[in-house]
């Protein structure tokens, strides 16, 4: 509706006879119109539950001008594994190499934009530990030279329990234009959107035989850890329950996530029939 209108008035005014250096003065307004209606009218491109973060174990995983969200954590074995999702995985088949990316900041029509103190970004061939497409979880194993440019020693796991949460990951904020009106804002603020690590506070618990929590999700948060209130990764994300079709609205609950012990059964059970 918005786009019928604004494209009625145009017409009308510069079928006017006004001169002409006027009418591209009116035309240069009206496209300045649509591209700051979605702030306007909504909530577009808002944040609704994110905080900068600074988690040096937590890192952008990248192919061409995508990216998601990828963890270093340490098994009680004292193994270290690179964690994601499997479909993050699918998405980068094409692309042979795929970087690690930390506090840089990417975005404004999808260019690196700045690079704070002890940033590092490092292109890696990804070596597949593990890689299960039902669940979506994907082991990689940890790039040479990682935990050298990171000064990282890994995030430690802890059992699953009920409680305050917070999730960390690299979410596409731009997509959310809730309430929804059209594909062309969703895209446009992709293209104008900022990209960092970000953090979302709030709490876990079950429903049934599904864990969920209320921690913000977005696009871009694919592969994230799910922490404790001491640090700890007690799962990592499973489903977003936010889709385009209502612009990204937040929910509650937002996420479903899959208890770090169970994926680690999982992970051992298949070391096992190797």
């Amino acid at each position: 509706m918005i786009d019928l209108k604004i494209t009625v008035n145009l017409r009308v005014f510069v079928n006017f006879d006004i001169p002409h250096g006027m009418k591209r003065f009116i035309i240069f307004l009206g496209f300045s119109f649509i591209f700051i209606a979605p702030s306007l009218f909504t909530n577009a491109y808002a944040i609704e539950g994110f905080e900068n973060s600074d988690q040096q174990n937590i890192f952008n995983i990248r192919a061409g001008i995508s990216g998601a969200t990828a963890s270093l954590v340490n098994f009680p074995n004292g193994e270290h594994v690179l964690t994601t999702q499997a479909h993050v995985l699918e998405d980068f088949e094409k692309y042979p190499v795929l970087k690690l990316v930390w506090r840089k900041t990417y975005g404004r029509f999808f260019l690196e934009n700045e690079s704070k103190q002890g940033s590092f970004e490092i292109s890696f061939h990804p070596v597949v530990l593990w890689k299960d497409n039902e669940l979506d979880i994907a082991f990689l194993k940890v790039p040479d030279g990682l935990i050298e440019a990171c000064s990282c020693k890994g995030l430690d796991t802890k059992q699953y329990h009920q409680g305050p949460a917070i999730m960390i990951g690299y979410p596409q904020t731009g997509v959310r234009t809730y309430p929804r009106i059209g594909a062309f804002w969703k895209h446009l603020g992709v293209f104008l959107e900022t990209v960092e690590q970000r953090k979302s506070n709030g709490k876990t618990w079950i429903v049934g035989n599904e864990h969920v929590a209320d921690m913000d999700g977005l696009p871009g948060n694919s592969g994230s850890s799910v922490l404790d209130e001491d640090g700890k990764v007690i799962g990592m994300l499973h489903l977003l329950k936010t889709w385009y079709g209502e612009g990204y609205k937040y929910k509650n609950p937002s996420i479903s996530l899959l208890p770090i012990e169970f994926i680690m059964e999982k992970y051992q059970t298949h070391k096992s029939a190797r």
